[in-house]
């Protein structure tokens, strides 16, 4: 018979008798149920409470934003166009997309969003012993970079910021968003809007050119007399016509009257005659008082009362050119006006069809659920951790030679008792 050191030493173990015997840890979760489910509904129910009451709710804002161009030609192509083009001006959208991004993790632009949301005084924050208010600022920009996320997905950019204020959580999207507005308006220019912005400088080129010969236009028909040149010119000729028509009949009857009677009162009062139409003529042709007007260095508004419906005939090839090249000039620059004026509407219409921008889809909201801590994911998680814990209890004392006897009525091992000696 053998003695009682005989039986407590360790058996000789057989090749292979260090695998795990999975029936066997089956009986000993099996014979440890009730400690493993106690352990793990505690564990479960500290996590809950822990989640409930201790741990701060968070709540996440988000939008989502696409290229408003990529977008808009799509629509304006649809099916009239091949699909390599349409896979072209999708992968436009996504360049434009991805400056989105990058203008959105700028530091520059969240600088801007602390100062616009006033987020500083905001928040309360203490100033920066060493660097002072820069140093405050750039210590919240840091944390802003940090809780901003920016996914980008194809054409599709959304962007997400998470804090236990819903409503500070929307301030700060809305203001991410507003920024972006400006510094795409500031920075990003498409072809459209720059020939907007060219004919529009060519426009106001013009209506300067356009005034400037307008006033040269009315201050050469003042100075020349000139109010309509064709119709002028037709009433000089008719005029002349005529005078010279009286002076054919004067010299006529002058020379009747000296075939008849040599001297007499009669051939005095034909020559007096005679000689106002002559004059009257010249006028006409010479244009003498005219000429002695420029002469005599009158002003534009001596000159204006001296205006005649009568335009010299000596001076209509002059004149008829002069006048030409100024109307010609003159409404030039009109129809130039007026057809800059249209490609400035047309310009405006494409400028704005293919704006750069974006386009919100998902527009920010204040958050109403919150999106950590889950309840139950921390839940789920504690009782697994539990019942993981409770596991390695088990498994620790079952791998122990000697418990105490009161170890005995807790966890239930494989292993027999130790006989009293």
């Amino acid at each position: 018979m053998q003695s009682p050191l005989a039986q407590d030493r360790p058996r000789t173990r057989e090749p292979g008798s260090d695998e795990i015997d999975l029936l066997v840890l089956f009986r000993l979760v099996v014979r440890n149920f009730k400690f493993l489910a106690l352990v793990s509904l505690a564990f479960a129910v500290t996590g809950a409470l822990w989640s409930m009451f201790v741990m701060q709710p968070i709540f996440e804002s988000k939008a989502m934003i696409t290229n408003r161009t990529s977008d808009s030609r799509a629509g304006q192509l649809g099916s009239t166009v091949s699909p390599l083009i349409q896979l072209l001006s999708m992968s436009g959208g996504n360049q434009q997309v991805a400056q989105f991004q990058k203008i959105l993790e700028s530091r520059a632009l969240t600088e801007a969003v602390i100062d616009e949301g006033g987020l500083l005084k905001k928040l309360n924050l203490a100033e920066d012993q060493q660097h002072g208010l820069a140093g405050t600022k750039a210590r919240l920009a840091k944390s802003l970079e940090k809780g901003v996320f920016i996914e980008l997905e194809g054409d599709f950019l959304t962007i997400s910021y998470r804090h236990t204020d819903p409503q500070f959580a929307y301030e700060i999207i809305t203001l991410y968003l507003d920024q972006l507005t400006k510094r795409i308006q500031g920075t990003m220019q498409t072809s459209a809007k720059a020939t907007e912005i060219f004919i529009e400088k060519r426009l106001q080129e013009a209506e300067v050119s356009l005034a400037e010969v307008e006033k040269k236009y009315v201050n050469f028909q003042k100075s020349e007399g000139l109010v309509a040149l064709p119709s002028q010119l037709g009433i000089t000729l008719s005029a002349a016509s005529s005078l010279r028509n009286r002076l054919i009949e004067k010299e006529m009857e002058i020379a009747l009257y000296r075939d008849i009677i040599k001297d007499s009162s009669e051939i005095q009062r034909l020559e007096s005659e005679r000689l106002q139409i002559k004059t009257q003529l010249d006028k006409l042709i010479e244009g003498q008082n005219r000429t002695s007007a420029r002469g005599s260095g009158t002003t534009g508004s001596q000159s204006n009362r001296n205006i005649e419906i009568y335009t010299p005939l000596k001076q209509t090839g002059t004149l008829s050119v002069e006048f030409a090249n100024m109307e010609r000039l003159y409404l030039s620059q009109i129809k130039l006006v007026e057809l800059l004026k249209n490609q400035l509407e047309v310009a405006r219409i494409d400028s704005k069809r293919q704006e750069s921008g974006f386009l919100t889809i998902d527009p920010p909201t204040i958050p109403i659920y919150q999106v950590a801590p889950n309840k139950t994911i921390i839940t789920i998680l504690s009782g697994m951790l539990g019942i993981l814990i409770a596991s390695l209890i088990v498994l620790m004392m079952n791998s122990i030679r000697t418990l105490p006897r009161f170890m005995y009525r807790i966890v239930k091992t494989n292993r027999p008792k130790p006989e009293a000696v």
